[in-house]
């Protein structure tokens, strides 16, 4: 169930005890095959549209790693259906229910405390396009520049509902090529299973992803408190920014570090070779982010990182600090122990702050809620 700690859901929590109880459906690997009706085999359906994308160009893969990442990491607002129970019911205790009374401005602020603070993570928002209802949904944030692998999703979803119609949400999509293009990018070193069950959002905000996602210029501190933010360690945001290691990043996006000069925290002939690529400084032109194994998902990423030899300062500022430094060795040091980590830290992002059981919707179309 979709969740958000925060010290004014303090109200939400003591009012929804006096609820009857409802089911919290969770996340269980193989949910099409034990939950629904379909015939086909999702993910197997979903592994071969990526792999068919991928071969044509491996650029789409890593586009998929960060539509997942981009995806459950932003914080969207909107009013739960809590609320209205609370403020639209009362519960007749002779009928095995709660007579719950409350006076009109409580009622207020706890719809003011839910709508501005209940959260939604991986639920497909990054996917909405812009809509006369919506005009300024997530892929507007300047965070989600470039996004690649929407195509993909798409035609997934198209497949899917063509012989399992309404079952199969965007998420979970999302969610499976993911994993499945870690397994192909690392040549079948990052594969694993992947809960669903997750159902697809109803809203998404620019604002959101603005906020939420660590933006490439970010210092340690602040990537710290993203990821803390989340329930993640500063490990798992090490291990997470091994997904570097391949995708392309466009020259405005590192701009402040090769102009006017190279960042003394870059490898200088790295930073003359990068001048040279990004001639125009503007966001027409893109590089590898890893230009040693550019289509690899690799620890090659960790080297480049400790050479001086990648793109963001929020990759170097991983050096910055001597705990973080070590931990950027170890996974330098051990390809099959980062991998090993990034699976685990992949799995545990996949299961943020869904949405599950009859919460949000299953969409028809990954970019466009149901009601348009």
């Amino acid at each position: 169930m979709a969740r958000c700690a925060d010290a004014t859901l303090l109200l939400v929590v003591a009012a929804y005890a006096l609820l009857p109880a409802t089911t919290d459906a969770a996340l269980q690997e193989g949910f099409y095959k034990s939950n629904t009706n379909c015939s086909v085999d999702v993910e197997a359906t979903v592994a071969s549209v990526v792999q068919r994308y991928i071969s044509a160009d491996r650029g789409v893969g890593a586009g998929l790693i960060r539509l997942h990442f981009h995806d459950c990491f932003v914080k969207v607002r909107y009013a739960p259906k809590l609320v209205n129970l609370l403020c639209s019911k009362q519960f007749n205790m002779k009928s095995n229910q709660f007579i719950l009374t409350m006076s009109t401005a409580t009622q207020q602020s706890l719809f003011v405390a839910c709508a501005t603070y209940v959260c939604q993570g991986c639920d497909g928002s990054v996917l909405i396009d812009p809509s006369p209802i919506n005009p300024d949904p997530e892929k507007g944030s300047p965070s989600n520049g470039g996004l690649r692998g929407l195509e993909a999703i798409q035609e997934a979803k198209q497949q899917l509902e063509s012989t399992c119609p309404g079952a199969v949400s965007c998420a979970d999509i999302l969610a499976f090529a993911a994993r499945d293009a870690s397994n192909i990018l690392s040549a079948g070193a990052i594969n694993y299973g992947v809960p669903s069950g997750r159902r697809d959002g109803l809203t998404s905000a620019a604002s959101d992803a603005t906020q939420s996602l660590p933006p490439p210029f970010a210092q340690l501190d602040r990537l710290t408190e993203l990821f803390v933010a989340k329930g993640f360690s500063q490990d798992e945001l090490v291990t997470l920014s091994g997904a570097h290691s391949v995708g392309r990043a466009h020259c405005g996006s590192f701009s402040e570090r090769i102009r006017p000069n190279v960042s003394d925290t870059m490898d200088a002939e790295y930073g003359a070779r990068l001048q040279q690529q990004c001639e125009d400084d503007g966001d027409g032109v893109a590089v590898d982010q890893d230009q040693g194994t550019p289509v690899d998902l690799d620890n090659v990423y960790y080297r480049n990182v400790l050479a001086g030899k990648v793109l963001f300062n929020s990759d170097w500022a991983l050096v910055s600090d001597n705990a973080t430094r070590q931990m950027v060795e170890d996974n330098a040091a051990d390809q099959a122990q980062w991998a090993a980590k990034f699976i685990d830290a992949m799995r545990k992002m996949g299961e943020l702050e869904v949405l599950t059981g009859d919460e949000g919707e299953i969409r028809r179309f990954c970019n466009v809620t149901n009601s348009g």
